[in-house]
Order: C-alpha cells, then sequence, then structure tokens
C-alpha cells in the first residue's frame, strides 16, 4: 500500500508539474505524510535543507516507509492471530 501511494504521489508530481501540496497529490501526500512520520521528518529535514541529497532522501523515505508499513502490518497480523486463538 505504502509502495503504491509514494508511487502515485511521486507520479501525480512529476506529471501534473505541480507542488505535492496542490489538488489531489496533496491527499496522498498528507497520508503519507502522516504514516511515515519519523521518515518524512528525516527525509524532508534533507530533501528542503538544500543539500545535494535529496534525491537520495526522496528514495531512501519511499523504500523506508514501505519497510516501515509491511513491519506494521505484520505485527497487527500477529496480534489479530493471537488474540484470534485465546
Amino acid at each position: 500500500m505504502h509502495a503504491f501511494l509514494f508511487l502515485v504521489a511521486s507520479a501525480l508530481y512529476v506529471d501534473l508539474n505541480q507542488s505535492l501540496t496542490q489538488y489531489l497529490s496533496s491527499v496522498v501526500f498528507a497520508i503519507l505524510m502522516i504514516v511515515d512520520l519519523p521518515f518524512s521528518i528525516i527525509a524532508f529535514g534533507v530533501m528542503f535543507g538544500g543539500g545535494k541529497d535529496e534525491t537520495i532522501a526522496f528514495i531512501a523515505w519511499g523504500i523506508g516507509g514501505t519497510l516501515w508499513w509491511h513491519l506494521l502490518g505484520r505485527g497487527a497480523d500477529a496480534l489479530r492471530r493471537r488474540n484470534q486463538s485465546s
């Protein structure tokens, strides 16, 4: 889900040539920003800090956030299974 949302936000940003905080991309961007808060803070610090590592931070945000969602999903699934067996 995260990878899909990340790709959609990126595609809207590139295709529509508009800010991530405008129109449809703002909805997808807001979801990613809130759920990926630890990754978002670090990535935005690098991306908007004017450094040369903006692209690396963007890619790391996508990969790190996807792994984060995967771990959260596995944890929720394990918790659900434990509660069902009790």
